[in-house]
């Protein structure tokens, strides 16, 4: 899906909602900074921060850039509101000097 936005429709950032439990907290931040590397996109991920009975969400919302740098992360303990700008030009540039979208296989998927 989001290799599919950024080829035909050239998004640059993308919005995640999400509900990761503990302790797969770890598993949440790995996968969000691949979603951006692999897509040369920002990630503005975010996640529950609360407990329902005896599970915990393990908050952990950040923005990323298309590079796979933390640009705003949450507190792992608390509801926090972050922010960061973004930058198409970055976006670009990041696309221009790494080709992988331009490689794809389509007819293989």
């Amino acid at each position: 899906m989001y290799r599919r936005l950024v080829t035909e429709q050239n998004v640059g950032a993308f919005v995640l909602s999400s509900a990761w439990p503990f302790p797969r907290d770890e598993h949440f931040r790995v996968l969000v900074l691949a979603r951006a590397i692999e897509n040369q996109s920002y990630m503005m991920a975010s996640n529950r921060a609360a407990k329902d009975d005896d599970l915990w969400f393990c908050v952990n919302s950040a923005i990323i850039d298309p590079r796979g740098v933390v640009l705003a992360a949450a507190s792992p303990e608390r509801e926090d509101l972050i922010h960061a700008d973004l930058s198409q030009d970055l976006v670009n540039s990041v696309r221009q000097r790494v080709e992988s979208l331009a490689h794809r296989r389509q007819d293989l998927y």
